[in-house]
Parts: structure tokens; C-alpha cells; sequence
């Protein structure tokens, strides 16, 4: 069994905001089954109320499991064939980190578009 120990037991928050007047759905914390349905039915939401582009603010997740990495691939999937795009914003660029490790094992690090500011939506 492999620890890692930057992963914490924190409860999910899912809020939408504004960077730069950008909509963003920031997440904090574990996306992980138990949360899944909240997960889904929010980012669904989101994705229904960008025009274009729909940001995701993964930097203060600390924990994907398989089932959210799932649902973030199916709606990036949905937008691409609507014309739309999905962007993952992770400020926490460590290649060491949990998140950074897990996208880059998965091959997700190709499939998603990934930026570490706001600044560099074009």
C-alpha cells in the first residue's frame, strides 16, 4: 500500500465563482464516490450555464478516485462533441503532488487541457 501523505480526510466543497470574470467551479477537498452524486449533479449544472469554455478549479483537491476522474473524462467528452471545451486549473503546479501524479500515471495529462493560472485562457 502506497501513502501518500498530503491526503487528507476533508469533507467536498463544490462553489462556483468568478476569477478574472471567468465562471469557475472551484473544488475542495476529496472527490470520491461517497460524494459523487453532489459531484455530478454540480458540474452538470455548471456545464450547462458556460457558453464556451467550463473551468475547473481542481488546485485544493487533494484526492480524485476512479469514478470522479470518470466524470470529469465523460463531460470533457460531452463539451468537445458540443464544441465546447473543459480546463482544469491546477495553481499547484508540484510535479510531486497526488493530483499532478495521478493525471500524469493515467495519461489523463494529455487528454485534459491543464492550466495553472487564469491568465493563460485564450
Amino acid at each position: 500500500m502506497v501513502f501518500y501523505p498530503e491526503i487528507k480526510r476533508m469533507a467536498i466543497s463544490i462553489k462556483a465563482k468568478k476569477i478574472k470574470g471567468f465562471p469557475v467551479l472551484s473544488i475542495t477537498g476529496r472527490l470520491v464516490s461517497i460524494d459523487s452524486e453532489k459531484f455530478q449533479k454540480k458540474l452538470e449544472n455548471f456545464c450547462k450555464k458556460t457558453n464556451m469554455t467550463a473551468i475547473i478549479d481542481i488546485s485544493e483537491v487533494n484526492f480524485i478516485d476512479s469514478y470522479a476522474l470518470g466524470t470529469l473524462v465523460q463531460h470533457h467528452t460531452q463539451l468537445r462533441k458540443e464544441g465546447r471545451r473543459l480546463i482544469l486549473l491546477n495553481t499547484n503546479t508540484n510535479p510531486t503532488t497526488y493530483i499532478q501524479r495521478l493525471f500524469e500515471m493515467t495519461g489523463l495529462k494529455r487528454v485534459f487541457n491543464f492550466i495553472s493560472s487564469i491568465d493563460q485562457i485564450q
